[in-house]
């Protein structure tokens, strides 16, 4: 990478960057062994991506900020690769001087591009979990977003605290995003039983994800006791702007046929929320976190929320039922049984300040003991208690 920063007579407040970047990776995996036809156990791909960027940041009036810049991309897995080139541009505006009542007030506004090429995994795994099996997809295409984000900044003091308090407003659109989807994959070499259905990593229609996230943060003082707070919440609107757009033409039909009938395959009928609605996201999200310091001692906690996720794969569900047959897991319950509620999730931490460079200190993690899973069929740990000793040379 190389910067430079021109200040001369004609020239200010003017940055350049620019640079080059080359990553390299060979996996050899039983469970990548999907990309080849063969009977090998193992299988070898190499991963390459290089990019060349460049960012170009300019100041005016010592208030406005603007910068943009483009970066070109190439990914390379075996001998498939494309290249893509990607820009980006943001401004930032100081409303007010330094005299002025909105001396800390900040406008900005930002469009970006991004490009992700497939992982190894995503095109060539091949593995099972009992009667459910992990399926390769060579034919994975990449993803490609565009993004566009509105922002006010402002800060503030109250007696002897400060802080700043963020508002964002953004939407992404993407194109051919990678999901894992359940399926009867009968262009898969074996046909029998159970041995075509399973999950495999596909493209699916245009989404589009739109937002608002509000953030907080602070620091301040109550006599002799120092307070820091950090705090936020986002809302998401994430919807698949195709929903009945056939992913597959031979496929599990999961929703309005029987259990095991072929039919087209669709976001809608093989999602539990037919709404359209992104499959595994949070609608809302909350995090809270409050330090309090006093000489040598430290008392703080974090308060973190995350609401119903309203939608997954229906497979999960329709698994469930089968029974012995399928895939039993208490799924269909454990969602049914919480009827939309959300997880509140509770961290507590006490610390001491033996020295400059000895601390110790006490951390609860999940101290409500909730039952908490964010992801299907991946629950999180019980109430924990870590000591924590901290020496630094």
């Amino acid at each position: 990478q190389f910067s430079m920063n021109f200040d001369s007579t004609n020239i200010k407040n003017f940055n350049l960057t620019t640079g080059i970047v080359n990553t390299w990776s060979q996996s050899t995996s039983q469970l990548f062994a999907g990309g080849i036809d063969s009977s090998e156990a193992f299988a070898s791909s190499t991963a390459q991506n290089n990019a060349a960027y460049l960012q170009l940041d300019k100041k005016f009036w010592d208030r406005l900020t603007v910068s943009g810049g483009a970066r070109l991309e190439r990914f390379k897995i075996n001998e498939e690769e494309e290249t893509q080139p990607v820009f980006r541009s943001g401004a930032s505006w100081k409303i007010g001087g330094d005299s002025s009542i909105f001396r800390e007030t900040y406008l900005r506004a930002s469009y970006g591009q991004g490009f992700r090429f497939p992982t190894i995994a995503e095109k060539f795994i091949r593995t099972e979990v009992g009667v459910v099996r992990i399926f390769p997809n060579p034919d994975l295409k990449s993803e490609k977003s565009q993004n566009i984000e509105f922002g006010l900044k402002q800060g503030f003091k109250i007696g002897q605290f400060l802080g700043y308090l963020d508002i964002a407003a953004y939407q992404q659109n993407v194109k051919d995003a990678v999901e894992f989807n359940f399926g009867n994959w009968s262009d898969q070499i074996d046909l029998s039983g159970f041995s075509t259905f399973g999950f495999k990593s596909i493209n699916v229609a245009e989404s589009r994800i739109r937002g608002i996230d509000v953030s907080l943060s602070g620091k301040g003082n109550i006599g002799d006791v120092e307070i820091i707070v950090l705090g936020g919440y986002t809302y998401l609107d994430p919807v698949n702007l195709n929903p009945d757009e056939i992913i597959d033409t031979v496929a599990l039909a999961l929703r309005g046929a029987a259990p095991l009938d072929l039919a087209d395959m669709t976001y809608r009928n093989t999602s539990s929320d037919t709404s359209g609605i992104l499959k595994y996201r949070f609608r809302h999200m909350v995090k809270a976190d409050i330090q309090f310091n006093y000489g040598n001692w430290g008392l703080g906690g974090s308060y973190r929320y995350l609401s119903h996720m309203d939608n997954i794969d229906v497979a999960f569900l329709v698994l469930d039922d089968f029974g012995d047959a399928g895939l039993p897991t208490g799924l269909r319950k454990y969602r049914e049984e919480r009827d939309g509620q959300g997880m509140p999730i509770v961290d507590a931490r006490l610390q001491y300040k033996v020295s400059e460079t000895m601390r110790v200190g006490l951390i609860v993690n999940n101290l409500m003991n909730n039952e908490i899973m964010i992801r299907p069929l991946d629950v999180e740990r019980p109430r924990t208690f870590n000591l924590q000793f901290s020496w630094t040379l």
